[in-house]
């Protein structure tokens, strides 16, 4: 049987323009199609037309052929010459609920979380300031920090830290498999949420010990992992405020996504005070995405580094940028261990 090709990636490269224009409409298809449940039925029953689609899932024939025409030009479907619609091979795992790279809870993420704040980007261009307070309603408390924003509506803290762990817990454990975690006795996850690392390092290194110091209102999630996992023999989850309250004691301490969500100021703040807590040879392991030098990509981090502008106001840096707050916090012998995939851990070690 012979699929069609999609030629959109092609013109993409001739006219980036027209990609920008209508990329709110493949945004809105991706979403439409994956809380309509068509990618899992696809990915069940392999390939389908669009009458059988929206009989199953009791959906309008006709804009269900258009909306999966609309996907099939960027891409996102391939239709055969019997007018019968399939997932490619390399989407398949990303679609799929049950594959450890699946991707529908970021997907849901955006929804809840991103894709509302980005109708203010022109304030947050004009005042360079997050918008996450636009979700503050006049019932709701005032929050102090996004995160105690995100966490007080648990469809949205679920669909959240659903997403870190689909993004981290893979190439967590590739990281681990280079060696950064050699020698380490006592890893310390500032900030480590869904307890994605402390898992991914704990499975791997049977002496290590782990543990997950984040907000209060993460240990539900965090504990429900490291039970699942089976590893609460070696690992724990603290509460507390990076920012205010004591740190736990280790040898390392891991930052996972975490200065991306916060200006070179805080960022700053956060290591110096991990570098208190450090002993003399102990290491700072910051696991995030680096930016090209020029900072035109890779692609989803420049687009994601406009996803920290809004909702938090951090950003994703450079390796010259990391190395520079690395080193304004005292920290020696940089190195940077990049993995295939977007979270690359730059290590800096505690000397004097």
């Amino acid at each position: 049987m012979q699929l069609s090709v999609p030629q959109t990636p092609h013109a993409f490269k001739s006219s980036p323009l027209s990609a920008a224009l209508y990329g709110f409409v493949a945004t809105s298809v991706l979403m439409t199609l994956h809380r309509a449940g068509v990618y899992q039925l696809l990915v069940d029953d392999e390939s389908l037309s669009a009458n059988e689609i929206a009989t199953t899932l009791g959906l309008n024939h006709l804009s269900v052929r258009r909306v999966l025409d609309a996907a099939a030009a960027w891409g996102l479907v391939e239709c055969d010459e019997l007018s019968k619609y399939r997932i490619p091979n390399q989407f398949k795992d990303q679609l799929d609920y049950r594959h450890e790279s699946y991707l529908g809870s970021i997907f849901d993420h955006f929804i809840g979380n991103t894709i509302p704040l980005a109708e203010y980007l022109p304030e947050a261009l004009k005042s360079g300031d997050a918008q996450w307070q636009r979700f503050l309603g006049a019932n709701k408390r005032l929050a102090t920090h996004p995160f105690e924003n995100l966490f007080s509506e648990s469809e949205k803290a679920q669909a959240f830290h659903d997403a870190m762990w689909n993004l981290s817990y893979t190439v967590s454990e590739e990281l681990v498999e280079k060696g950064i975690l050699d020698e380490t006795r006592k890893l310390i996850d500032v900030g480590g949420g869904s307890g994605a690392f402390v898992v991914a390092a704990l499975k791997q290194k049977p002496d290590l010990i782990g543990v997950v110091y984040d907000l209060q209102d993460v240990e539900e999630f965090c504990i429900r992992n490291l039970m699942k996992n089976r590893v609460t023999d070696r690992a724990a989850f603290q509460a507390g405020n990076f920012w205010v309250d004591e740190l736990p004691s280790g040898d390392t301490y891991t930052l996972g996504y975490v200065m991306s969500n916060w200006s070179d100021e805080k960022c700053v703040e956060l290591l110096g005070r991990i570098w208190e807590k450090l002993p003399f040879g102990g290491r700072v392991i910051i696991l995030d995405r680096i930016l090209d030098d020029n900072r035109s990509g890779p692609f989803p981090g420049v687009m994601q580094d406009i996803a920290m502008m809004l909702e938090t106001g951090g950003m994703h840096r450079t390796e010259k940028h990391f190395h520079e707050l690395l080193q304004k916090s005292r920290y020696k012998n940089i190195q940077i261990t990049r993995s295939s995939a977007e979270k690359h851990a730059i290590v800096g070690i505690k000397i004097e």
